[in-house]
């Protein structure tokens, strides 16, 4: 049988974190980084280009946010999967980010393995939460 390549393009605005993402995913079998943006409002004119099955999106970047981005990409591109990658643990964010369409979402403090398994997640259509991210999320909600 053969393994579906899950295409992925990586939006941050610090060109050193792309580039260690990529480097890490480059080994990563079954994924293919298929491009990059350095703000919200290039992920939405590369997408397009790319056509990523999963847009991994920091939420703050210049330009144009990842939520505002969000929102724009997963209206015009539905097939596109959003995992949110952020350094912010902000509930409000987490909110915003889901009600936006996104997949994950999961805090640059998160394993590589919790990154890999949150793309793979957000390929198939599922939801992923990083530790961290999870317990702030329910922590609001039994409280």
């Amino acid at each position: 049988m053969i393994e579906k390549i899950t295409r992925v393009m990586v939006a941050d605005d610090h060109q050193i974190l792309r580039e260690g993402i990529v480097s890490l995913l480059a080994d990563e079998q079954g994924l293919l980084v298929v491009g990059g943006a350095a703000n919200g409002q290039e992920a939405i004119d590369r997408v397009p280009v790319y056509r990523p099955d999963v847009l991994l999106l920091d939420i703050v970047m210049p330009v144009m946010g990842g939520i505002e981005a969000a929102r724009w990409i997963r209206d015009k591109h539905p097939q596109t999967e959003i995992v949110i990658l952020t350094a912010h643990h902000n509930e409000t964010y987490q909110r915003q980010a889901f009600d936006a369409g996104a997949r994950g979402y999961l805090t640059k403090e998160c394993s590589s393995e919790d990154l890999m398994v949150a793309i793979r997640h957000a390929a198939r259509g599922d939801y992923f939460l990083s530790g961290a991210a999870g317990r702030d999320l329910v922590a609001e909600y039994v409280s």
